[in-house]
């Protein structure tokens, strides 16, 4: 795969507040689809901006492409309600409805032909984000940031248009970038991660590979009833523990099928992740820390 964006000590700041610091060189290939994980304050939707020329910034970021062979998706996007969503669409994407099919068929996987003679002050909070995401998708960029679409929206409209942008992108070879606080909707859509915490870059990568890397094998999160059930494994590296549920990984396929054996003959309840984004970002920070941090 041929690059797309190469950065090299890339900084931006705010007067004297440096947001984004990343001084490692990092290259982005097409056809990849990438997640952006971080915290609130990471530096994630600043790396975006820094990408697209919406902010200044310091250091290199080399790409072939042109700011028109982008698109974004903002964590908010505000339309003027004088218009019906359609004229609004067609007067955006300059086209009609009636004469494009690559629209209409774009409408009909979004279920959004109800939507259409409505204002936008009348739109749902997830009509609203399938209305920018049908003004980017339509666009057909060879670079897309999709950020935080689905903040705030219930589980099943999150799984729907997660599901409805991989299969619209699953033969294209543009290259995408997915902003989310949702790791299941990460797990289902990139194959890269790049993990940033307070603006500094910690990890960047194939997925299965920085899994590999932090948690082995597999996660195996367990509902541990009592304090007799921890003597069933070893449980140094557990991740969390919210409400009895414990997380560990585990490093081997054998260790794996031993920890299960236990689990089920203690009928405890269980889950096994051979992709868990969750336990690979929280490793990862994890591993960054200086010595006197883990105190």
């Amino acid at each position: 795969m041929s690059p797309i964006i190469e950065i090299d000590n890339l900084q931006v700041k705010y007067k004297d507040h440096i947001a984004l610091d990343i001084r490692e060189r990092v290259t982005f290939h097409r056809g990849e689809c990438i997640g952006v994980l971080g915290n609130n304050g990471a530096g994630k939707t600043t790396f975006i901006n820094a990408c697209i020329g919406g902010v200044p910034y310091s250091g290199k970021i080399s790409t072939p492409l042109s700011f028109q062979d982008m698109a974004v998706h903002l964590q908010e996007n505000t339309y003027i309600s004088a218009v019906s969503i359609q004229s609004l669409i067609e007067t955006i994407l300059e086209t009609s409805l009636e004469n494009n099919i690559k629209l209409r068929e774009l409408i009909e996987l979004f279920s959004f032909q109800g939507c259409l003679k409505k204002r936008f002050k009348h739109l749902s909070g997830g009509e609203k984000q399938k209305l920018t995401l049908i003004l980017v998708m339509m666009q057909e960029k060879e670079l897309i940031f999709f950020d935080e679409i689905t903040s705030g929206l219930d589980f099943l409209t999150r799984q729907e248009l997660v599901g409805i942008i991989k299969e619209w992108y699953k033969d294209s070879q543009a290259t995408c970038f997915f902003v989310s606080h949702y790791y299941d909707e990460l797990e289902n859509f990139t194959d890269t991660i790049m993990i940033l915490d307070k603006g500094r870059l910690v990890d960047y990568g194939k997925t299965k590979e920085l899994f590999k890397k932090y948690c082995g094998h597999s996660t195996i999160t367990m509902n541990l009833r009592g304090e007799e059930s921890l003597s069933l494994v070893t449980l140094d590296n557990k991740r969390s523990q919210k409400e009895g549920w414990h997380t560990i990984c585990s490093e081997t396929k054998e260790q794996t099928t031993s920890i299960l054996e236990q689990l089920i003959d203690k009928e405890i309840e269980y889950r096994v992740s051979y992709l868990n984004l969750e336990a690979i970002y929280t490793k990862a920070l994890e591993a960054r820390r200086e010595p006197n941090e883990k105190r």
